[in-house]
């Protein structure tokens, strides 16, 4: 963005744009984050039920794992 373009958003939502973009990447990473929350809880009760097998609850752990490493990666940097 030009000078002006920043100044004329800084002016209008009272903010600068850079704050936005953190403001995005931060929700971005928490409902990752949640989802990943929910995914893992779901699949540990159903391994302790017995309705899931050991290799499928490892398998999703380091299938949120790697998704959010590469996300955070992307997003961040």
């Amino acid at each position: 963005m030009t000078t002006a373009q920043s100044a004329a958003f800084k002016a209008t939502g009272g903010f600068a744009a850079e704050k936005l973009s953190d403001l995005v990447v931060g929700i971005v990473l928490a409902v990752l984050l949640l989802w990943g929350a929910w995914a893992v809880t779901t699949a540990y009760k159903g391994w302790a039920r017995g309705q899931v097998e050991k290799s499928a609850l490892a398998s999703l752990v380091a299938r949120f794992a790697m998704i959010y490493l590469l996300l955070l990666a992307l997003l961040v940097s």
